[in-house]
């Protein structure tokens, strides 16, 4: 619905609501974190998404929806033909996400414990909402994107593209660097806290494997805006590498063996391959 919503010259009001997600759901996370939540702090994060969400759509947003409701007077939208194609896709690489995002901590519990498992849980969730803010510079750009696609405008598109994936990627590393610097800090003067998340070095190989991840994810936003997704083979590849990656060297190296695995699938395969893909779509959609 709030991609529905970006693509519908609401953009602006959808971005700050992305924004204040991210803010409102990292800080529930954290106060869960303090509290003693442990492993129930992820669950934390995502209702207070959700939450925010059903309250902007059926609040603020209620009017927007009251057309869907009725039957069409004009001329109908060919569901089939304009959008399986596109969403069949995209559920197919959500999936594979699982692989990607989700398997970290299950694996962790099953082999090394609970601890080692809230320690991975809590790392990735941080390095994740750092992602999550700095992909709002690229993301909250696919409608424009869209626009300048359909009037065939490359150069603008480009240029527009090239610097909102450039202030993505900084924010990135500035966050990552920022979060790796907290965790350096609380070991040498809190280390009960920091017993909470993972050292500094896995914490650097996740952070290292999201800047390429966000990196794959800006060059799918170029991609999507045409209206067509060629990630989905991608997908595939990488949840198989991951999965298998990460369940092996998790299961015999703990959590530095999972982390490697994020930041080898996303530095080593992911991301020559998405960048490749890129590079052939462009010069044969141009």
């Amino acid at each position: 619905f709030l991609s529905l919503l970006e693509g519908c010259e609401q953009v602006a009001p959808v971005a700050k609501l992305r924004l204040w997600q991210v803010l409102a759901s990292n800080v529930g996370f954290w106060i869960a974190v303090v509290a003693g939540a442990n492993l129930w702090a992820a669950p934390v994060l995502s209702a207070v998404s959700a939450a925010i969400s059903i309250l902007y759509l059926t609040v603020f947003q209620r009017r927007f929806f009251k057309p869907f409701l009725q039957s069409p007077q004009g001329s109908v939208m060919d569901w089939k033909g304009e959008v399986l194609p596109m969403q069949w896709r995209l559920a197919t690489q959500g999936v594979m996400n699982y692989f990607v995002f989700s398997l970290f901590t299950p694996v962790m519990f099953y082999y090394h414990g609970p601890v080692q498992a809230g320690q991975m849980g809590m790392t990735l969730q941080a390095v994740t909402a750092v992602q999550a803010i700095a992909s709002m510079w690229i993301l909250t750009k696919g409608p424009r994107l869209g626009v300048l696609v359909a009037r065939r405008s490359f150069d603008l598109l480009d240029h527009e593209w090239r610097k909102a994936a450039l202030l993505s990627v900084y924010m990135m590393l500035l966050g990552a660097a920022f979060m790796i610097g907290v965790v350096y800090t609380m070991q040498l003067r809190y280390p009960a806290l920091a017993a909470r998340v993972l050292p500094p070095l896995a914490f650097f190989l996740l952070a290292t494997g999201a800047v390429f991840s966000l990196g794959t994810q800006t060059l799918s936003v170029y991609l999507r805006a045409h209206k067509r997704d060629v990630f989905t083979p991608l997908a595939l590849v990488t949840g198989a590498a991951m999965g298998l990656l990460v369940w092996q060297l998790g299961a015999h190296f703990g959590p530095l063996g999972a982390c490697a695995s994020f930041m080898f699938v996303m530095v080593a395969i992911t991301f020559p391959l998405s960048l490749a893909i890129w590079k052939k779509a462009r010069r044969d959609w141009h």
